[in-house]
């Protein structure tokens, strides 16, 4: 049984163990992001507090977690070569991650089918992703998921390397 859920305050450390997998997994592919420890657990916190944070269940464990915020994110306010393709409201996909002895088993197909059904039901058309250019990974992901390619966003936390990729589908 494969399902998603809210996650919940009790959810935290293994949460925060699938985030370092994750970190784990961008370093080895030479991928400078999350190397700066967010996230953390103040942004798990957050999105908890906010009901935005969801965990992927495979049987009783969990296997991956997502954030899906609902609000306009300040980093995608300005777009460089290239352009939204909508302007309505949109919801944007974080903090994507699955716990290492679930790779390889498609989960990501899983986890993004549900997640568009939860912003679907929440009334939203129009999604949005980004990646580093270095996560080959999550670009295969997105794309595959119907996503298309639409420009250069750069996130105005990260001093060191703000570039990233950005995606959007519009269901």
């Amino acid at each position: 049984m494969i399902y998603l859920r809210k996650a919940q305050s009790e959810d935290i450390p293994r949460i925060l163990e699938i985030l370092e997998d994750g970190r784990t997994l961008l370093k080895d592919d030479g991928s400078p992001q999350w190397q700066n420890g967010d996230p953390g657990l103040a942004e798990i916190q957050r999105d908890i507090q906010r009901q935005e944070c969801y965990v992927l269940m495979v049987e009783q464990a969990i296997a991956g977690v997502t954030t899906i915020l609902t609000e306009p994110d300040e980093n995608y306010q300005k777009i460089y070569e290239g352009s939204w393709c909508k302007e309505e409201p949109y919801c944007t996909f974080h903090r994507i991650a699955l716990a290492k002895n679930y790779r390889g088993k498609h989960l990501s197909e899983y986890l993004f089918s549900n997640l568009l059904t939860v912003v679907a039901l929440k009334g939203f058309k129009n999604v949005r992703i980004d990646t580093h250019r270095m996560n080959q990974r999550m670009q295969k992901i997105v794309l595959k998921q119907g996503f298309e390619y639409r420009g250069i966003i750069m996130i105005l936390s990260d001093q060191n390397d703000p570039e990233r990729l950005a995606y959007e589908l519009n269901l």
